[in-house]
């Protein structure tokens, strides 16, 4: 026999204790939730310290190709050293007001690209005002600075590209996912799938629904398998 289930809210849920179990986390109750196995804020944080990482990196290289390489110099390196100090500091907060480490854009490769294009290089603009400010600019070669930005550049935009496939293999894993258990194959249990599915979208993967009474459960809840009782 077709019914019709109707409409779920979550704030208004009142269950009882042989209804659906839930995990307390701004949803209905009903399903219990594991934590994903990468965690979104340490994945941002290592992205940040990457950033950080290559555009120390490059500097050093920048300055081994052009001030060694090319003109032959050693002189300048503590003052390129401490210009690499600040810029790279400076990217720290420009970087965050152009939103790079915002996880749901990391996945979005042009957003990526353009903002990190642009972030760099007012980054660079920043620093080469406080070059002139504190009248260090004859000691700090504009050829240094040109390679470092260029260096810079590619290996940020290269690391924006090994970052989007690291999220497209983590998401297709399902390490990104929480993975939520339905307890209890009830029609309380359908409306709470179908609000997980709406609501939490990838952010979710259901794995299946668990009833003790297993006599009396069906098969499938809004097209999730009923695997067992909570003891299997």
């Amino acid at each position: 026999v077709s019914h019709q289930l109707a409409p779920f809210n979550p704030a208004s849920s009142k269950m009882t204790s042989t209804d659906t179990r839930l995990a307390p986390v701004r949803k209905p109750r009903g399903a219990i939730a594991r934590r994903a196995l990468v965690s979104k804020p340490m994945f941002v944080d290592l992205v940040r310290l990457f950033d950080v990482l290559i555009l120390a990196l490059s500097s050093f290289l920048a300055y081994g190709l052009y001030n060694i390489t090319v003109l032959g110099e050693v002189e300048t390196w503590p003052v390129a050293t401490g210009a690499t100090l600040i810029g790279t500091l400076l990217s720290i907060n420009v970087f965050s007001c152009f939103k790079l480490y915002d996880f749901g854009q990391l996945r979005d490769l042009r957003y990526q690209w353009l903002r990190t294009a642009a972030a760099w290089t007012a980054t660079l603009a920043l620093l080469i005002v406080l070059i002139f400010l504190t009248k260090t600019s004859l000691l700090i070669s504009r050829g240094w600075l040109i390679v470092w930005w260029a260096t810079s550049l590619g290996g940020l935009l290269l690391a924006r590209f090994v970052v989007k496939h690291m999220i497209e293999v983590w998401q297709e894993s399902g390490s990104l996912r929480r993975q939520v258990a339905i307890v209890g194959a009830t029609d309380h249990a359908a409306r709470v799938i179908n609000w997980l599915r709406n609501e939490q979208g990838t952010e979710i993967s259901l794995v299946g629904v668990f009833d003790d009474r297993s006599a009396r459960a069906p098969s499938e809840v809004a097209g999730v398998p009923v695997l067992g009782t909570t003891d299997s």
